[in-house]
C-alpha cells in the first residue's frame, strides 16, 4: 500500500473478550474474526465512518491484524496522547465525538445457520495503542427450529422497548461498554432467511441491544403471509455479551395474520379474520359479536332482546338499556377472540389515519377486486367482500369494508365502519350494528 503524503499506515492487532467474541460462531460459545472483516477506526473523532482497516487473517481467528491509513501523526505513528476508538463493522454511518461512538444495530437481519449476519452483531474498542481489545455492545437469542417451513422469525418487546436502531455507545468505569442513548430507536427485530428455509440441525442467532423487556416479549413466525404468536408476560433481560437460549418458541398460541408496518401509529394485519390469505374475505361478524353465523338480522345479534331492544354498547334510552358504552370491549371483539388480545378491532381514527396516510390502488389479487394499500415500503390487500344482511351478500365484489370499534355517535343502532368502492373511499356510518361485516385486525 502506497501511502499518501498527509496519511500514513498502521496495523492495529485486534483481540476479543470471552467466550463471545466477534464475528463468527465456532463453536457455539466463541465467536471469532472473519477473512476480510473490516472496522472503523477513528483518532479522536470523526464522521462517515472515520478509516476503513481490513483484516490480514485467510481463516477465522481469535486475535488478528487490521491494516489502513489514518492521518499523519507525530512522528508517523500513534503518539499515546489520544484514544483511539474503532468499531466493527466498517459502515459509512459510524462517527466518533471523542468521547463515545454511534453504531447501528439493524431491526433486519439475514438468518446465518450456525451463526448470524455479521453486520448485526456490533462491537467496540478504545486504545491509546495500536492494540484494540473489542467488546460486544449487544446479547441477543438464540433459536434452533424444530420446523423448517418458517420463513422468518420477529421479536417485539411487550412495552415498546428499543430491541435495535442507531445507538450511541460509550465506556463505563469498568472499561466496558454501555448504550449511553437511543439516537434512533427500533421496536422489533427481524432474522428473516429470504425463503430459503431454516436448517433444523443449526443454531440461529438474533442481536439484540441490551436492556430489560419489563413485561415479556412477543414472538410471530412468518410463512407464507401468515404468522404463529407466542407471548411471554414474564419480565426477561438481554445481557450484553450473551445469547440467551430459546425454548419452545414454535409452540405458539395462536396463528393468524402478519402485522404489516404503514408507517402508521398501529400494524395492520396481513388478512381479515378467518381468513389465510390476503384475498380471501374471511369471517363475517355482526358488530361486537364473535359468534360466527349465517343469518345476520337484528333477531339474532348478541346484544339484542325483543323485550329490552339493545342490552349493551347503548346511550339511546329509546333503544333499550342504557349502559353509555361505545367502544367494543375485548371480550366483544372477533380479532382478540380470534387471535389473542394482541389483536383488536382497528379504531374510527386507526381507520382514518389508514385512509389518509396511504396510498390505495383498485386492483385485483387471485381474480378478486380490491384496495392494495401502500405505506413505508409495505403494502395489504382489501377484498371488496360486500356485507351481509340476512343471508344476502350485498354489492360482493363491488364495494368492501370492515369494521371499527366504535358505534355510531350519532345513531347507537349503527356501527362506523371503512366503506370503500372503485371510485370512493369513507368511514361509512350507516351500517346496522346487526349486518354482517369483516373484520381486519390492527397491533401495536
Amino acid at each position: 500500500m502506497q501511502e499518501a503524503p498527509d496519511r500514513v499506515q498502521v496495523t492495529f492487532t485486534a483481540s476479543a473478550e470471552a467466550p463471545l467474541t466477534r464475528t463468527q460462531v465456532v463453536d457455539g460459545r466463541s465467536v471469532w474474526w472473519s477473512p476480510s472483516d473490516a472496522v472503523s477506526i477513528f483518532y479522536g473523532s470523526g464522521i462517515n465512518g472515520g478509516s476503513r482497516f481490513v483484516s490480514s487473517n485467510r481463516e477465522p481467528a481469535a486475535t488478528v491484524d487490521f491494516t489502513g491509513e489514518l492521518e499523519r501523526m507525530s512522528g508517523g505513528a500513534p503518539d499515546g496522547t489520544r484514544w483511539f476508538w474503532a468499531v466493527y463493522p466498517f459502515d459509512q454511518e459510524n462517527e466518533c465525538d471523542g468521547e463515545s461512538v454511534i453504531l447501528t444495530v439493524p431491526g433486519y437481519q439475514f438468518a446465518t445457520p450456525g451463526s448470524f449476519e455479521p453486520y448485526s452483531f456490533p462491537s467496540v474498542a478504545r486504545s491509546k495503542t495500536t492494540g484494540l481489545r473489542f467488546y460486544n455492545v449487544c446479547g441477543g437469542i438464540v433459536l434452533q427450529f424444530q420446523d423448517p417451513s418458517f420463513d422468518s422469525v420477529t421479536i417485539i418487546g411487550n412495552d415498546g422497548e428499543y430491541l435495535a436502531g442507531k445507538v450511541r455507545v460509550s465506556f463505563d468505569e469498568s472499561g466496558r461498554p454501555y448504550v449511553q442513548e437511543v439516537l434512533e430507536g427500533v421496536k422489533e427485530v427481524m432474522l428473516d432467511n429470504m425463503g430459503m428455509g431454516f436448517n433444523t440441525t443449526r443454531k440461529y442467532y438474533i442481536s439484540l441491544l441490551p436492556g430489560a423487556l419489563s413485561k415479556g416479549f412477543t414472538i410471530f413466525l412468518g410463512r407464507g403471509g401468515q404468522a404463529g404468536l407466542r407471548m411471554t408476560s414474564k419480565p426477561r433481560e438481554v445481557k450484553r455479551s450473551v445469547f440467551g437460549a430459546l425454548q419452545g418458541f414454535e409452540e405458539m398460541d395462536a396463528y393468524g395474520p402478519f402485522p404489516v408496518d404503514l408507517g402508521l401509529s398501529v400494524r395492520w394485519a396481513s388478512f381479515n379474520v378467518g381468513a389465510r390469505s390476503p384475498e380471501q374475505y374471511g369471517t363475517y361478524f355482526a358488530w361486537a359479536d364473535i359468534q360466527e353465523k349465517n343469518n345476520f338480522t337484528w333477531s339474532s345479534y348478541a346484544w339484542y332482546s325483543a323485550v329490552y331492544m339493545l342490552t349493551k354498547y347503548n346511550t339511546d334510552p329509546g333503544n333499550g338499556k342504557v349502559d353509555g358504552k361505545t367502544v367494543m370491549e375485548t371480550e366483544d371483539d372477533p380479532a382478540s377472540a380470534a387471535y389473542t388480545p394482541f389483536w383488536r378491532t382497528p379504531t374510527a381514527e386507526e381507520i382514518k389515519e389508514l385512509r389518509t396516510k396511504c396510498t390505495w390502488t383498485w386492483t385485483e389479487n387471485q381474480g378478486i377486486r380490491g384496495y392494495e394499500v401502500s405505506g413505508n415500503g409495505n403494502s395489504i390487500f382489501i377484498p371488496a367482500s360486500g356485507y351481509l344482511s340476512g343471508k344476502t351478500y350485498v354489492r360482493e365484489g363491488l364495494e368492501g369494508g370492515f369494521w371499527s370499534s366504535s358505534i355510531d355517535p350519532d345513531a347507537t343502532t349503527y356501527a362506523l365502519a371503512l366503506s370503500f368502492s372503485e371510485k370512493s373511499l369513507s368511514v361509512r356510518t350507516g351500517y346496522d350494528r346487526s349486518y354482517g361485516l369483516p373484520v381486519r385486525p390492527v397491533c401495536q
